[in-house]
């Protein structure tokens, strides 16, 4: 090894340290929102899958962190009166390029996203961008308020879907368990 790859070697593991305590702040205020199991409830918009246009279905998850604590964990599921139709998994972290909260998944059924989350005063923005198996895409951005360390209220906001421009969504609760 040469003097000039140990100088490297030195240096990354020095900045990687230092960094360290920045990265687990910021998950750390990301994790104290969201860690635990949570649920809302949906309305379907159209049919898709095995879902018709107006039907009701539930949306649960756990994140949990990883062993080693350096990133969390979510698993995602939808029901549909009781069975499950889509599971996503979820590895979510700090992005130091983006200086944000990243949440990298994917589902079942296919499709795969991201979505980055800001701090913004008592709750969090989260813009979402995804892609189905047919690279149809869709992006939109969730305001996220915190009311409490059990309830979350959700709003989508500038949603486009496979091309088209969407109404904001619904207003609605996210519940912490």
């Amino acid at each position: 090894m040469t003097s000039f790859t140990a100088s490297l070697i030195v240096a990354s593991t020095f900045m990687a340290q230092a960094n360290q305590s920045n990265h687990q702040a910021h998950l750390q205020a990301w994790a104290q929102d969201f860690l635990g199991q949570w649920t809302t409830e949906f309305t379907a918009e159209e049919d898709r899958g095995p879902l018709k246009e107006g039907d009701k279905y539930i949306a649960k998850w756990v994140t949990k962190w990883s062993p080693d604590k350096d990133a969390l964990m979510t698993n995602y599921w939808q029901e549909l009166d009781g069975s499950t139709f889509v599971t996503v998994k979820a590895v979510i972290g700090w992005d130091p390029m983006a200086e944000a909260v990243v949440s990298q998944w994917f589902a079942s059924n296919g499709s795969a996203g991201k979505i980055v989350y800001t701090k913004n005063g008592s709750g969090w923005v989260a813009k979402w961008s995804m892609a189905d198996t047919e690279k149809k895409t869709s992006s939109w951005t969730s305001h996220i308020t915190v009311v409490d360390e059990k309830t979350h209220e959700l709003r989508a906001t500038d949603r486009i879907m496979e091309g088209e421009r969407r109404p904001d969504g619904e207003a609605r609760t996210a519940t912490r368990k």
